[in-house]
């Protein structure tokens, strides 16, 4: 296990570092094809608020606890997802849990009550987060520790290409007045999905064989606890509300799907343009990252005040600042995580820090929900951004104190 230290040692030299990371094929395909999958859940999650709320009339405090209930199911499933992935290695584990979401996906298409909005969600939820969860522990046992930062930099690009184009395909495709202008987004994640389970069973299970006899132990560390309680404050007031209260409060405010989905687009290509010169500010910072992490942090407060007034111009302005924050943010978090996982353990530990990508999730998008439905956009934008700032507070406390090892 990586110890505690400081991070107020001197900057490191900045490394050499290429437009693109060098990686293996194998880590190439995955990455190219979690990258196609997101363009089914850039879809999904992009509309997936407004689609029950408004298209099917589910409102959107029921939509709020759906969306809880979504992350709800992979934080339950997550300690089992962790187990597996280090029993029988997370390549099974997640070629699995992908045809799980799939199915939830074509539930989701064809769904005309609360109760079937649930299951899809639940089924969803289960397999998004569970993939994750495999994906990361791939990655952090393909690449040597000075190359984390660089395959979830590129993950996070990738990702959000795929984002981007499925924003912009509902904006284009998808209407309020006609539900069933949604359904084949959905269809198509769920196709997306499968072939995916496919390239993974076909190229990721080289990463481990099945463990025989005890696995070896996984004992909770303090940089763990305080990195996983720190993602679950911005999860909860930054990430979750992109797919929740942002959609939501933008139609309500312009009256039209379209900008939800051009505003995602720009934030996506933001990520896209910024993330590799970002990357090379966060290998010259050396072991000081979470000043890094700080930043990206504030950079979300910074967007959900130009969200606040509600304007088409305000609006797109804050989905491309958040992106900007998500190139500081992301790979820095991943990484540590990663770092401080044993060997034996990989899988386990990044089911406990992905934790906080489904216990957030849980709280914002029920809150919003709920402030939304009493008509205070306003107050809410302003209590998320209060919130971001303060996580940003509490990371350059834990770098003064050294309460966790960012590394590379």
């Amino acid at each position: 296990m990586s110890p505690i230290i400081t991070g107020g040692g001197p900057l490191r030299p900045l490394p050499n570092v290429v437009l693109m990371p060098s990686f293996s094929p194998r880590i190439w395909r995955l990455l190219a094809g979690y990258g196609a999958t997101q363009v089914g859940s850039g879809f999904v999650y992009t509309y997936l608020f407004v689609y029950l709320a408004q298209a099917r009339g589910l409102g959107p405090a029921a939509t709020g606890a759906v969306f809880a209930a979504l992350a709800a199911a992979g934080a339950l499933v997550l300690p089992l997802a962790g187990w597996l992935g280090d029993r029988i290695g997370p390549a099974r584990v997640t070629a699995v849990a992908l045809l799980l979401s799939a199915a939830g996906s074509v539930d989701l298409a064809l769904v005309h009550t609360t109760a079937a909005a649930f299951a899809g969600a639940v089924l969803w939820g289960a397999g998004l987060a569970t993939t994750w969860n495999g994906l990361a522990a791939i990655w952090g046992g393909a690449v040597p520790e000075e190359e984390r930062s660089a395959v979830f930099a590129t993950n996070n690009v990738t990702q959000n290409i795929g984002w981007g184009v499925g924003g912009v395909v509902g904006a284009l495709f998808a209407h309020l007045a006609t539900p069933a202008s949604f359904v084949p987004g959905f269809l198509g994640d769920a196709a997306l999905r499968a072939a995916f389970a496919a390239l993974i069973l076909a190229t990721g299970t080289a990463a481990a064989s099945p463990r025989r006899g005890r696995l070896p132990p996984a004992p909770l560390s303090r940089p763990l606890i305080a990195l996983t309680a720190l993602s679950t404050l911005v999860m909860a007031a930054a990430f979750s509300q992109t797919t929740s209260a942002f959609p939501a409060w933008a139609t309500q405010a312009t009256g039209s799907t379209a900008i939800v989905g051009l505003a995602v687009g720009l934030g996506c290509l933001a990520i896209v343009l910024a993330q590799f010169p970002v990357l090379r500010l966060l290998q010259a910072a050396g072991a000081r990252r979470m000043p890094m992490a700080a930043l990206g942090m504030a950079l979300f407060a910074a967007a959900w005040v130009l969200a606040l007034p509600g304007g088409r111009a305000g609006l797109i302005a804050s989905m491309i600042v958040f992106g900007l924050g998500e190139c500081f943010y992301t790979p820095v978090m991943l990484a540590a995580a990663n770092d401080l996982a044993p060997e034996g353990a990989r899988a386990r530990y990044n089911a406990v820090f992905n934790l906080s990508y489904q216990i957030g999730p849980v709280i914002g998008p029920a809150v919003a929900g709920t402030v939304l439905a009493a008509g205070d956009g306003a107050t809410l934008f302003g209590g998320l951004a209060g919130a971001c700032l303060l996580a940003a507070a509490a990371a350059l406390v834990m770098e003064r104190v050294g309460v966790s090892r960012l590394s590379r």
